[in-house]
């Protein structure tokens, strides 16, 4: 599997003035984005808190942890970020990718998108601009719903009265 990197821009929350540019290896294993001590520094960041990560290795380690501004492909948010040391480098976490709303593609692994979902509770509104649809299910095909799946069953589900999703002996029955 290749690594992905992306090229962004860092800087401290609600402050103003000259961005950091930061090239990030892209982890989505990793649940925090990690900023070298030399970037962390230059962003004036102090850790807000300490977080202990277990290695893969086993071994436990302890980091301060802040927060920045981080902006990707034209998308900006507010991310925890994890004050790392001399030698680590930066990382582009789960966390910030969520916040900002990517994810990566696992065939071609470049950031896309990501498709935002909102879950509905039982005996509750969601007041809402945007128009809300219930998801259409596929119809599935007559070997599943019957108890004949256990013989040849089509490949791919088709609309709800095409011939075509009944097995070869249902198809002579009819």
């Amino acid at each position: 599997m290749g690594m992905t990197y992306v090229t962004g821009a860092v800087r401290r929350s609600g402050a103003r003035g000259k961005p950091q540019r930061v090239r990030f290896l892209v982890d989505t294993g990793a649940i925090y984005t990690v900023l070298p001590e030399r970037t962390w520094r230059r962003l004036g960041l102090a850790s807000e808190r300490a977080v202990d990560f277990t290695l893969a290795d086993g071994t436990t380690i302890s980091r301060g942890v802040s927060e920045c501004r981080v902006e990707i492909e034209g998308r900006g948010a507010t991310s925890p970020v994890v004050l790392g040391y001399r030698d680590d480098g930066p990382l582009l976490g789960a966390v910030t990718l969520e916040t900002l709303g990517l994810m990566v593609d696992p065939l071609t692994r470049r950031l896309l998108p990501m498709r935002h979902m909102l879950a509905r509770i039982a005996g509750t509104n969601i007041t809402s601009t945007a128009h809300v649809t219930e998801p259409r299910l596929p119809r599935l095909p007559a070997c599943v719903r019957t108890s004949s799946w256990s013989r040849r069953c089509p490949v791919s589900v088709r609309e709800p009265g095409d011939p075509q999703d009944r097995l070869p002996s249902d198809r002579a029955a009819h």
